[in-house]
């Protein structure tokens, strides 16, 4: 029942999310710029959940961008796992206490997602026009997408404490008195 649960909440995440970057956002672009919700939702879930949680929220987020948006079907949908995945890895390595790295995951992440569309849609086709690409699309996204991600990732992790994340039993006082009891 609890994974059902935690299913439908990433899902109605994920919705959410598209819905506000396909219309709210849109309409909020600044010189045809707009944040990447779904990368930030990758992210953060894939940071909060591990390396395969990640993989999978990220193809599920890529794949409904390639549906609706995308000229290439795969393209997003094999970035965002990517990110999903990598952003999972550092799961092991740290903790999610603070604001600060998972915004400079997402921002990364963006520079990546930004430079792997740059080769996979214009550079196959010999646009080679990168430095434009990067100052006047990718860093103006990544800061964007950067700045709309505190809210979103302090909201991502508020319903991951309340709903998702595993409870223990037992605090750690009463750990603590169950050592001093057997002694």
């Amino acid at each position: 029942m609890k994974r059902l649960l935690n299913f439908i909440i990433v899902l109605l995440t994920i919705f959410i999310c598209f819905i506000l970057q396909s219309s709210v956002f849109a309409r909020l672009s600044v010189s045809g710029i707009r944040p990447n919700l779904m990368l930030t939702v990758s992210v953060a879930f894939g940071f909060l959940m591990g390396e395969k949680k990640g993989l999978f929220i990220g193809l599920v987020c890529g794949l409904l961008c390639d549906i609706m948006f995308s000229p290439l079907m795969g393209i997003e949908g094999a970035i965002l796992a990517f990110t999903g995945y990598l952003s999972g890895k550092f799961s092991r390595l740290l903790y999610a206490e603070d604001l600060v790295f998972p915004v400079f995951l997402v921002c990364m992440s963006d520079l990546v997602y930004g430079f792997l569309n740059f080769i996979l849609l214009f550079m196959m086709r010999n646009r080679l026009f990168f430095r434009e690409f990067l100052i006047h699309i990718m860093l103006p996204e990544m800061v964007y997408t950067g700045i709309v991600a505190i809210p979103l990732i302090g909201l991502i992790w508020l319903i991951y404490d309340k709903f998702m994340r595993i409870r223990h039993a037992r605090s750690a006082t009463d750990l603590s008195d169950s050592v001093f009891r057997r002694t």
